[in-house]
């Protein structure tokens, strides 16, 4: 018996058709997927700027401490070395001038005493700026002494003087000597602070 073509292909099973598991649960990002992976992303960077920004100011302050105590230091050496100034090794030594005051807490100075050539007593103070000023250091942008602190009592200004040859260290606001100092530097931005104490012995320390 001849079976025509319609009932030849009745009873025959054919597969049903495959489709890719991509094709079937449509996977891929969709517009509202890549966005909030760009919002996170972009999160994560601020937030990684910022801290790194943060942790570079507080970088800064402590290099810049290290400074301080390191020009303290070379005075100090100045002054043992009996350098001269002008000509001469200055009366009073070698010293480094601070003060809070708004319109000169960007910088130090580093100064040489010398009271006597300029007609004056030597007080281990740095009181004239034309003949005994040797070098003006501003502090890096944002940071200013914030904080004079001699003997537990808080003052706009400290004198730090070594006299030769020894050298003797003298730590004044006033005609007296005291123990010791702590000079307070901030950097302004961040709040973040550094110390350097100097005391009569010459001891240099920073104390963060």
């Amino acid at each position: 018996m001849i079976l025509n073509k319609k009932n030849s292909l009745e009873g025959r099973i054919y597969p049903a058709p495959v489709f890719s598991k991509k094709e079937e649960s449509g996977a891929g990002f969709t517009l509202v997927e890549m966005l909030v992976s760009i919002s996170i992303i972009g999160i994560m960077t601020v937030i990684f700027l910022v801290n790194y920004h943060s942790t570079n100011k507080r970088s800064e302050i402590i290099v810049t401490a290290q400074k301080l105590a390191t020009d303290i230091r070379l005075t100090q050496s100045y002054s043992l070395g009996s350098v001269e100034y002008n000509g001469a090794v200055p009366a009073g030594g070698w010293g480094v001038y601070f003060t809070t005051d708004t319109t000169d807490n960007n910088k130090y100075i580093i100064y040489a005493d010398d009271g006597i050539s300029a007609g004056q007593r030597v007080e281990y103070f740095y009181d004239n700026e034309t003949l005994e000023k040797y070098k003006e250091i501003m502090l890096p942008s944002g940071i200013i002494i914030n904080g004079i602190t001699i003997d537990d009592q808080s003052r706009t200004e400290a004198h730090i003087t070594f006299e030769p040859p020894d050298p003797i260290t003298h730590i004044r606001f006033n005609p007296n000597d005291h123990d010791d100092v702590l000079i307070e530097l901030e950097n302004v931005d961040i709040g973040a602070t550094s110390n350097v104490q100097v005391n009569f012995f010459g001891l240099i320390d920073i104390i963060k």
